[in-house]
């Protein structure tokens, strides 16, 4: 019982921590959510590939205002920032991402 209240309160300060991360590195100033930060694996290209045109096109864009803004070490105003709730509305990758991953392991167990 205790215990699960330490890990429970844990939890938290992390996810305190995370939020006040995600401010303090910048993208979010420039229009950018955490899925368009992830490194391309094979995994996250096949994903990309999945995924529908107009949710490629908006992450497009929104490199194309980051580098925009970078280029000009500028900004967006502060009322296009991305927000918390934005981010949570925008995701993209994480449900055809975990799809993709467990049928690669599939493959590979096959394969064996």
């Amino acid at each position: 019982q205790q215990q699960q209240a330490r890990m429970s309160s844990f939890r938290n300060m992390i996810k305190k921590f995370a939020v006040r991360y995600y401010d303090v590195a910048g993208w979010r100033r420039y229009g950018l959510i955490a899925e368009d930060l992830r490194l391309e694996t094979p995994e996250v290209e096949e994903t990309l590939r999945r995924l529908p045109r107009e949710v490629l096109v908006a992450r497009d864009r929104r490199f194309k205002i980051a580098f925009d803004c970078s280029v000009k070490h500028k900004d967006l105003p502060a009322d296009q920032w991305t927000t918390p709730e934005m981010e949570n509305k925008l995701a993209y990758l994480e449900p055809t991402l975990s799809e993709v991953i467990r049928e690669q392991e599939i493959r590979r167990d096959f394969r064996m």
